[in-house]
């Protein structure tokens, strides 16, 4: 049985534990840890048996690794006391709060401050029956100087660095924390009521900006990080009678984000300052604890099984699926004994009564409008590839705009984000073919987007990408972005827009436009293109017009992805590589170098085809391209799963139309004008044949509000 919350009306001073379950809750979750929550009961108490000697770390100071590895431990021993009454896990949790007694209680400026009073908090709340008054009061007594700290951290941003910072992980830590902690001293210390309410008042302004799908700009991995001590503070807020979190759209929705970005081998589409694991950090180096949560909320049987896969991998998983202390681009390290951080939590917030779903019925195409970035996904099972557009994140539309109207502190989030307008990221079998950089990896080089004289985009909240085209559709999608404003105005770029198509299940292709301001750069023009791939187990190679993505490792020939591009100026290839000092590789990239005398208008498409499983690379040779000033046209080769196919990219009110595209088994027109109204003619018969069409309110054919047209499609009955 699951125990509900309970928010009673009054909490009086003598109430503790009072934070995640009362007193009157213990014969419940005593009984659960002896029935349907006895694994996770007896992983945490092995655990508990196994650390009692462990001593806690030396020079806590305000190192907030220090601080967490603190935090979860006290945790740990307090539900542990609470649960069996046994005197060495309250020796043990003494011991760690006697070590950070004696940690100054200043240094509020660092978000260390707010695990520093959680720490404390769950101290005081936990093992309060166990403790002599006279240590309670000193615990109290470090905890008010603590939690006060906390607040000016908060209230100050001339003192805090973090202060303010709405779209960063690093605010919603200390600001959770210290509003858990002021609730632990609920009817006890008269300033604890504000400073709850002001953690709920910055957490629910933040919050505000996140638009309402559940998107974290940061990546997944820092979302964990952010989400863990965030769920804690809403839980016990919602228990002592506060303001109820779970109603807020964007929470509701987060849960299903996370799961949007799995991959079937259980690693995870990373964005910004994330890592393929999905964990980051000490707190946020397990994370099946935070979706059990979620889970439970909102009876969310999808969200619980992805919670049940990931705490696997919290429990046995290598010591490289979480990662901490990185800071600086290229330089990971792996935490150590990471398993602490989630299992009190496992314990508190697994629902046994409900029953794991697999995402199946999800929607495999996402439109994430506030970060104007999308995900799709041509399944859910092993062979499915995941494709990613990114936006630019930086601060999302409406922190953006909340920015433009004065909060100039909110720039300060931009901290984990980067500059990848127009990126995509693809993975499939097993690999990040195209991947994203990572932790640090801000620079718009990093990307696979476009550099313009040398320049990548511009690190400001108002230079990002705008989506202006989404469709998703069955056995294909697209979108549309204007990314001109992302780039300084110093470059002279006059229009940039990228088209993405993806042809399910193994096919993406690319239509570029760049335009040069005023038409007056013809002979100093440098446009690279790029393409990244991972540069721990594969390279480029690229001949002609067309570029392979090769594996370093094992079988070298083979391939993870094919392609040809189609500029319509000269290019040359170029291989880009970054190494550390002792020759590890962290980058590596295909340039398609545009440079010289570079015509005012420059087109690329690019179509880039993945293998089929078990096979090696499409054959290239018969993928074709037709450009003229109103139209460019790709052809596409029969593949076995999908037949010959067409796209073309519209720029106009009439569209030619060649008589190989209709003899196609698939003809997708994009770019059209959305919802417009076209008919179709025919300009002659036979192999000479050709079609056209034209604008016309009284036509037969209706484009999209999108701007596309499906003219053949062989699978559907017409």
């Amino acid at each position: 049985m699951f125990i509900p919350l309970i928010m009673p009306i009054f909490l009086s001073a003598a109430e503790h534990p009072s934070l995640f379950f009362f007193r009157s809750d213990l014969p419940e979750l005593k009984a659960l840890a002896k029935g349907a929550k006895r694994p996770q009961f007896e992983t945490l108490e092995r655990w508990g048996r196994g650390h009692l000697e462990e001593q806690p770390p030396s020079g806590i100071g305000t190192d907030e690794t220090k601080h967490e590895r603190v935090f979860s431990t006290v945790m740990n021993y307090g539900l542990l006391y609470q649960l069996t009454g046994k005197p060495e896990y309250l020796a043990a949790g003494r011991k760690w709060l006697d070590t950070l007694l004696e940690v100054p209680a200043e240094g509020g400026s660092n978000y260390h401050i707010g695990t520093h009073a959680a720490s404390l908090a769950v101290g005081y709340d936990l093992f309060y029956s166990g403790f002599s008054a006279r240590f309670r009061g000193e615990l109290k007594a470090r905890l008010i100087a603590v939690l006060e700290e906390a607040r000016r951290g908060a209230t100050h941003p001339d003192y805090a660095w973090w202060a303010g910072l709405d779209t960063h992980h690093d605010f919603w830590i200390p600001v959770a924390f210290m509003g858990l902690a002021a609730l632990s001293l609920k009817g006890e210390y008269q300033a604890a009521d504000s400073i709850a309410n002001l953690a709920v008042s910055e957490l629910s302004r933040a919050m505000g900006l996140l638009g309402d799908q559940g998107y974290w700009p940061e990546g997944v991995a820092d979302w964990v990080y952010g989400m863990a001590p965030t769920l804690m503070f809403f839980d016990a807020l919602a228990r002592a009678g506060g303001r109820d979190f779970s109603k807020e759209k964007w929470l509701s929705g987060t849960a299903r984000v996370r799961i949007q970005h799995w991959l079937p081998d259980d690693r995870y589409m990373y964005i910004g300052d994330s890592y393929p694991s999905g964990r980051y950090g000490m707190l946020g180096s397990v994370s099946g604890h935070v979706l059990m949560r979620l889970a439970s909320l909102y009876r969310d049987s999808q969200a619980q099984w992805l919670a049940l896969r990931e705490a696997v991998v919290d429990t046995a998983g290598p010591p490289g699926t979480a990662l901490e202390d990185p800071y600086q681009y290229g330089f990971r390290k792996p935490v150590s004994d990471r398993i602490r951080h989630g299992l009190a939590w496992q314990f508190l917030w697994y629902d046994p009564s409900l029953s794991p779903v697999p995402p199946d019925t999800l929607a495999t195409d996402v439109f994430y409008s506030n970060w104007d970035s999308a995900i799709f996904r041509s399944g859910w099972e092993t062979d499915d590839p995941v494709l990613f557009l990114a936006g630019g994140h930086l601060l999302g539309r409406s922190g953006t705009n909340t920015w433009r109207d004065g909060n100039r502190r909110l720039q300060g989030g931009l901290a984990h984000t980067h500059q990848n307008a127009g990126s995509i990221y693809l993975w499939a079998d097993r690999h990040f073919v195209i991947s994203p950089p990572g932790y640090g990896g801000r620079d718009g080089r990093f990307h696979s987007t476009v550099m313009v004289d040398g320049h990548g985009q511009l690190f400001q909240p108002e230079h990002t990408g705008r989506m202006t085209a989404f469709e998703s559709a069955k056995g294909w999608a697209m979108a549309a972005m204007e990314l001109t404003r992302a780039y300084p105005r110093d470059v002279e770029l006059d229009e940039f827009q990228r088209t993405l198509v993806y042809l399910k299940p193994r096919t993406i292709i690319l239509f570029d436009r760049l335009v040069t301001r005023d038409g007056d750069k013809n002979y100093i023009r440098r446009y690279e293109w790029l393409l990244h791939t991972d540069a721990s187990q594969a390279g480029f190679t690229a001949s002609g017009d067309s570029f392979f993505v090769k594996q370093v490792r094992e079988d070298e020939s083979r391939s993870w992805l094919s392609g040809r591009i189609f500029p319509s100026a000269r290019h040359f290839f170029e291989y880009q590589s970054m190494d550390k000092p002792n020759g590890t590789p962290l980058n590596r990239a295909l340039s398609v170098t545009l440079i010289g005398q570079v015509p005012v208008l420059v087109e690329i498409a690019a179509v880039l085809e993945l293998p089929s499983p078990g096979r090696n690379a499409v054959c290239l040779g018969k993928i074709a391209c037709l450009r003229d000033e109103k139209i460019t046209t790709l052809f596409l080769p029969d593949r076995e799963e999908t037949g010959s196919r067409t796209v073309i990219q519209a720029r106009g009110d009439t569209v030619e139309i060649a008589f190989r595209a209709l003899e196609s088994g698939f003809l997708l027109v994009v770019g059209l004008a959305p919802g417009g109204i076209y008919r179709q003619e025919t300009l002659a018969e036979g192999r000479g044949s050709r079609a056209r069409l034209v604008s016309d309110p009284n036509g037969e054919l209706t484009a999209s509000r999108e701007g596309n047209l499906v003219l053949i499609d062989s699978k559907i009955k017409r």
